[in-house]
C-alpha cells in the first residue's frame, strides 16, 4: 500500500473516530435550540443584505461583504447576504431580521419588483439601511416608485438632480459622523439627487444647499441621515475612491452610522477580540515552502530547508507563544513528489507543547472553485498548456514537474526543492501537486490523518487551513466539519499606510452555502511581498495593522500568520521575529488558532436574552467567553446579581466582561457607577485581566479559586479585594507548582505572575493571610 492509499484509508478511519470522540470541537454547545425554552426577549442580531449578482458576481465580492460586514460584526450583528437574482424573500420572512441593508451601484435587476417589495417590507416594520442607489434612477418616470419606498423611511426624492459643479455648499455637518477617513471638499461635492426629509424624526448628519437655485420646496438636500426606521447615505457620500492610489476610504464613520441607523440601545455584544480582559494573540503557519532550500546562514551551507530554520528560529525559542503548524501532506508524500525525510521536522514541531497540529491540504489547491466539478482530463490539458519558459518553481521548470507527474516518479530527495510556495507564477496552476487525480476525501481527511500520524500519541490535527485563493466550495468546507475539525484562512485584513482604511479589515467569516468559513484575523506576508517576489522585509508593516485595529476601537486580535517560505530569506525571517518579540512586549492572551475559530463560531451561535433590567442570559456561545458593552465607562459588573461572570475590564470606553468557561448559561448583570467616590465600587472579587483563561471560578468569604489554562507565565491582575496580604497557590494534580504572598493595594487590586505555564491546567487559589480582617468584602474595590 502506498502512502496515498494509506492516507485515504487513515483519513476515513480518522473521520469516523473524530465524529464520535471530538464532536464538541465543531459544536461545543451541542444541545439543540429546540430542546430549550425560547425567551421572547432574544436580541435580534440578524441583518439581511440584498445584492444583485448581475452587477456584483458573488457574495464575497459585494461592497456589503467587503466593506460593511466588518462594522456590522463589530456591533454584534450577523449579515445574511441574499442574491436578488434568485428572487426576493417573502415579506413575512423579513420580520425575522433586525434590518435590511443595501448598497447598490445603480438600477437593480427588476427594479420595479424590488421597490414594490421594499415598500411592503418597510411598511411591515423592518428597518432599512440604504447606501448609494435605492435600486432605481430618480428620473420623472421612476420617481413615483422610488418615493413609494422612500416615504416609508420618511424621505423623498425631489425632481431635481444636482451636478457636481452646481455650486452646492454644506449646510449641516455632523463632524462626529462624517469626515471619518476622507474629509469632503466643500468646494467640490459629488452630484446627487435632492433628498427631502418628511418627518421630524429624521436626524440629519450631512446636508447641502444651493444658494443660486434654492430648490423649490427643498431649501436643503439630505445626504446622510438616520432615524428609528433606518439610515440613508446618498450616492458618492459613503466612501471615496482614489483613482490615483486605487484605494478607498470611508467618508462616513460606518460604526457610528450603523449604530444610529440600527438602534443604539445598550446590549451585550459577543466579542471575538478579547479573552480574560486582554486582546487575544494567535499564530498559524501555512506549510508552503516546507522543503524549499533556505538562503539563511548557516543552514544554507548544509542545504537546509525552510522548515528546519522555522523550527529552530521561530518556534522552539518561543514556547510562551502558541503556534498552529499546517503541514501540506504532499510535501512528505513521495507519491506526490514530497520529501519523506523532512517529515521528521514536523514530528519535532508537533511534539512541542505549544505547537498545535494542523493541516494545510494534501496537494495544495490554488483555485478551489476549479475542483468543485473536477475533470481530470481538463486539469491535464491545463497544466500542459503552461509554457515552461514562463513558469518556474525554485529553479525547476514546469516541464520537469509535468514529466515527474506524468511518469509518477518521486523527487530526488533533499536536493530537489519542493513545489509549494504561493508565488505569482506557480499560482497559475490549479494546484501545486497535480500528480494524481483530485480526491476531496484525501485532500481533507487524508491530509489531517497525515498530520496526526506525525504528532505524539494523544495529539491530533484539529484545524484545516485553506490554501491558494482561500475560497473553498461548499462541499470542501462541509468535509472539514464532517471530519470534526475547524477551518480557517481568507479575509486578508490590512489596515496600514498602504491600505489606509477600515474598509480593508475583513469580517469574521464567509458563508458558503450551508457552511461557514472562518477568516484569519490578519493577512500573511504573501500580500505584503507581492506574492513573495519582494521586497522580502515588507511584512514588518503588519505592526501597523496590529496597532490600528487596537485603537481607538479594538476591531481584531493579533494574528501572526505566515508561510514556511518566509524562512528562506533572512529579511522575511527577521520580519517574523520582530512580530514575535512585539507580541511578547504586549499584555496579550495567547490562544491556539483552533480556539480562535471556536470563538468566531461562537459569535454566530450565541443567543442573548434580556433577563431583566440591565441583565442578560447568554446561551449557545461555544468558546466565546467575552461580551462587550460599548460606551459603558459608567458601568461595572454586578457580581452578586450575576452568575458565571469571572471579571471585567475596560478599553477605550468599552466594558469587556469575561465569562466562566465552565458555566453553560451565564447571566450578566450591570450596575451604574454612582459617582467618582465610588468609581471602583462593585460587588465581588474578580479578574481584571490575565494571560491565562479561567473556569469553574468559586468565591467564598476569604478565598477565590479557579481552574487556569494558558501559555507562558501566568501574569494577571485581580480586583475587588480588601487591602491586605493574601496567599496565592497554584497546584497541578494536587502538587503545588507555585506559591507566593501577594498584596491588595488601596484600590483592591492584586498583581502577580505564576512562574510556570498552564498548558496543562493548574488550580489557582487566592486566600486571606494577614491581617485576619482581610476578608473578601461584600462590596469591594478596584475597577481596573
Amino acid at each position: 500500500m502506498n502512502l496515498r492509499d494509506a492516507c485515504r484509508g487513515a483519513g476515513q478511519l480518522f473521520a469516523a473516530v473524530v465524529l464520535i470522540a471530538v464532536s464538541w470541537i465543531a459544536a461545543p454547545n451541542s444541545a439543540r435550540a429546540a430542546d430549550r425554552p425560547i425567551n421572547r426577549e432574544i436580541l435580534n442580531r440578524e441583518i439581511l443584505g440584498l445584492y444583485d449578482s448581475s452587477k456584483e458576481l458573488s457574495a464575497e465580492e459585494t461592497r456589503l461583504h467587503r466593506w460593511l460586514e466588518m462594522p456590522l460584526n463589530h456591533l454584534g450583528y450577523k449579515l445574511k447576504l441574499h442574491d436578488m437574482a434568485k428572487g426576493l424573500p417573502p415579506i413575512a420572512e423579513t420580520k425575522r431580521y433586525h434590518a435590511v441593508v443595501t448598497w447598490f451601484s445603480d438600477r437593480v435587476i427588476d427594479a420595479q419588483l424590488y421597490l414594490n417589495w421594499a415598500s411592503q417590507a418597510a411598511r411591515s416594520g423592518v428597518r432599512f439601511v440604504v447606501i448609494d442607489s435605492v435600486g432605481m434612477l430618480g428620473d420623472k418616470e421612476d420617481l413615483p416608485r422610488v418615493n413609494a419606498f422612500l416615504r416609508e423611511l420618511d424621505l423623498a426624492f425631489a425632481d431635481y438632480y444636482v451636478s457636481d459643479s452646481s455650486g452646492t455648499r454644506i449646510k449641516t455637518i455632523d463632524t462626529a459622523m462624517t469626515g471619518f477617513e476622507h474629509k469632503l471638499d466643500p468646494e467640490r461635492l459629488p452630484g446627487h439627487q435632492v433628498v427631502i426629509a418628511k418627518s421630524s424624526a429624521i436626524k440629519v448628519h450631512l446636508s447641502v444647499t444651493d444658494p443660486a437655485h434654492q430648490w423649490v420646496k427643498a431649501p436643503s438636500s439630505i445626504l446622510v441621515a438616520t432615524s428609528p426606521k433606518g439610515g440613508f447615505i446618498a450616492s458618492g457620500f459613503a466612501v471615496r475612491y482614489d483613482d490615483a492610489q486605487d484605494r478607498v476610504r470611508w467618508i462616513v464613520d460606518p460604526f457610528k452610522f450603523l449604530e444610529a441607523a440600527l438602534g443604539s440601545k445598550r446590549r451585550p455584544i459577543p466579542d471575538t477580540t478579547t479573552i480574560s480582559g486582554r486582546r487575544i494573540y494567535f499564530s498559524h503557519i501555512d506549510g508552503d515552502g516546507w522543503n524549499n532550500l533556505t538562503e539563511v546562514h548557516p543552514y544554507s551551507a548544509e542545504r537546509g530547508s525552510a522548515a528546519e530554520v522555522m523550527l529552530d528560529t521561530l518556534i522552539a525559542p518561543y514556547p510562551d507563544l502558541p503556534v498552529s503548524v499546517g503541514l501540506i501532506a504532499g510535501d512528505v508524500d513521495p507519491d506526490f513528489g514530497g520529501v519523506t525525510t523532512n517529515a521528521g521536522i514536523a514530528e519535532a514541531m508537533y511534539a512541542m507543547p505549544h505547537v498545535e497540529v494542523a493541516s494545510h491540504t494534501h496537494s495544495h489547491p490554488y483555485d478551489w472553485k476549479y475542483f468543485e466539478n473536477y475533470d481530470r482530463d481538463r486539469e491535464v490539458a491545463d497544466v500542459l498548456s503552461f509554457s515552461s519558459s514562463e513558469t518556474h518553481f525554485d529553479d525547476r521548470s514546469l516541464r520537469n514537474l509535468v514529466a515527474e507527474w506524468r511518469s509518477a516518479l518521486p523527487g530526488d530527495g533533499k536536493n530537489t526543492p519542493a513545489i509549494t510556495h504561493e508565488g505569482v507564477k506557480n499560482a497559475q496552476l490549479p494546484r501545486a501537486r497535480p500528480h494524481h487525480p483530485f480526491d476531496l476525501a484525501l485532500e481533507v481527511q487524508g491530509a489531517l490523518a497525515t498530520a496526526t500520524e506525525l504528532a505524539p500519541e494523544g495529539k491530533r490535527a484539529n484545524l484545516y487551513l485553506w490554501s491558494g485563493n482561500t475560497r473553498p466550495f461548499e462541499a470542501a468546507v462541509r468535509e472539514t466539519r464532517l471530519a470534526g475539525v475547524r477551518n480557517l484562512n481568507g479575509g486578508d485584513s490590512r489596515f496600514d499606510s498602504a491600505f489606509p482604511s477600515v474598509a480593508y479589515v475583513a469580517p469574521l467569516s464567509r458563508v458558503v452555502g450551508a457552511e461557514r468559513q472562518i477568516y484569519a484575523v490578519n493577512s500573511n506576508e504573501n500580500t505584503y511581498t507581492n506574492g513573495w517576489t519582494g521586497p522580502f522585509d515588507a511584512f514588518r508593516l503588519l505592526k501597523e495593522t496590529v496597532d490600528n485595529t487596537e485603537t481607538p476601537r479594538r476591531l481584531k486580535g493579533f494574528n501572526l500568520y505566515y508561510h514556511a517560505f518566509s524562512a528562506t530569506k533572512q529579511a522575511g525571517l527577521d520580519s517574523i521575529l520582530s512580530h514575535l518579540d512585539y507580541a511578547r512586549s504586549l499584555p496579550l492572551a495567547p490562544i491556539t488558532a483552533s480556539q480562535y475559530t471556536g470563538v468566531a463560531e461562537g459569535f454566530f451561535t450565541a443567543r442573548i436574552a434580556e433577563a431583566g433590567r440591565d441583565r442578560w442570559r447568554i446561551t449557545e456561545r461555544g468558546e466565546l467567553d467575552t461580551v462587550r458593552f460599548d460606551a459603558a465607562d459608567d458601568l461595572v459588573a454586578d457580581y452578586t446579581a450575576s452568575t458565571g461572570v469571572v471579571g471585567h475590564n475596560y478599553h477605550f470606553g468599552s466594558l469587556y466582561v469575561t465569562l466562566d468557561r465552565a458555566v453553560r448559561e451565564p447571566v450578566i448583570a450591570l450596575r451604574a457607577v454612582a459617582g467618582s467616590t465610588q468609581k471602583f465600587g462593585h460587588r465581588g472579587a474578580h479578574l481584571v485581566d490575565g494571560r491565562w483563561q479561567l473556569s469553574a471560578v468559586s468565591r467564598s468569604p476569604c478565598s477565590i479559586a479557579a481552574n487556569a489554562q494558558g501559555f507562558g507565565i501566568g501574569d494577571m491582575t485581580w480586583g475587588g479585594f480588601a487591602p491586605g496580604v493574601y496567599t496565592m497557590i497554584a497546584r497541578r494534580d494536587g502538587e503545588t507548582v507555585a506559591e507566593q504572598r501577594v498584596t491588595a493595594d488601596d484600590d483592591g487590586r492584586i498583581k502577580f505572575a505564576v512562574d510556570t505555564d498552564a498548558i496543562e491546567p493548574v488550580q489557582l487559589s487566592i486566600s486571606c493571610t494577614a491581617p485576619a480582617s482581610a476578608q473578601l468584602p461584600k462590596q469591594a474595590a478596584s475597577r481596573r
